[in-house]
């Protein structure tokens, strides 16, 4: 195991802090602007012997979506946007449930609710739309399987993202992901 060159913490700094650094054997940051860990840039470059090559394309397609919700909700997203960001993320630990993403936002189920309706829209509205983008984004990844994707966007099983994705485009999953290879 490698140790973090800094640790940062948002919180306030307790009165005794030689036993944070006894534990995490390097410099403690509290009062930092966000939970953070750093490391030399040259760790990235260090081969990862167990690496499995074939979740690569899932960890690859879901850093970018994560960056491209990123840089959508800083450039003065709405409150659509911000759910659809929240749901994205929550969608495979199955927690893209309203509760969740109003407490992810810091505010009540009803607030969320009621700003979702002053834009027109509701959450589930929202959450169809998100899996419906990250479904076809998923589909173009051609090393993930349909029970793969359908684990991504939080479905129980391949049978019911199967079902869903046919009520939101007309074609199933595995017709669709034919289409593209013909375009």
């Amino acid at each position: 195991m490698l140790p973090a060159a800094r640790l940062l913490f948002t919180h306030a700094a307790p009165g005794d802090t030689q036993e944070h650094r006894r534990i995490f054997g390097t410099e403690v940051v509290f009062g930092a602007p966000h939970h953070c860990a750093e490391f030399p840039a040259i760790l990235l470059t260090l081969p990862v012997p167990n690496a499995d090559v074939g979740l690569y394309p899932v960890l690859q397609q879901h850093a970018e979506q994560l960056l491209r919700q990123k840089v959508g909700s800083q450039a003065g997203a709405g409150i659509v946007a911000q759910v659809a960001a929240v749901i994205a993320k929550n969608l495979s630990q199955d927690r893209a449930r309203v509760a969740q993403v109003a407490q992810d936002l810091n505010l009540t189920p009803r607030t969320l609710q009621r700003k979702l309706s002053d834009a027109d829209t509701s959450f589930q509205q929202v959450l169809d739309r998100t899996r419906r983008e990250l479904a076809q984004d998923y589909l173009r990844q051609r090393g993930l399987s349909l029970a793969e994707i359908a684990f991504l966007l939080g479905f129980q099983n391949q049978s019911a993202f199967n079902h869903a994705f046919k009520e939101w485009t007309g074609v199933s999953p595995g017709s669709y992901r034919d289409s593209l290879g013909a375009a």
